[in-house]
């Protein structure tokens, strides 16, 4: 069964969009950090990024 759509809280999406286009060029750094209050919704970011990484067939950007 596949991975519901991501939640991207609204102040993450250009944070979001970014990510996509260095995946989608091929251009991903090879470490990233993340760094901010708790609460903003990194870990979120983090991991939906990731799912998005290692999927095989992402239905979306």
């Amino acid at each position: 069964m596949p991975e519901p759509k991501p939640i991207i809280y609204p102040w993450l999406r250009g944070y979001w969009a970014q990510l996509t286009r260095y995946l989608l060029q091929d251009k991903l750094p090879s470490a990233l950090m993340l760094v901010g209050d708790p609460g903003l919704g990194l870990a979120a970011l983090a991991k939906a990024f990731s799912n998005r990484v290692v999927c095989l067939s992402p239905v979306d950007n």
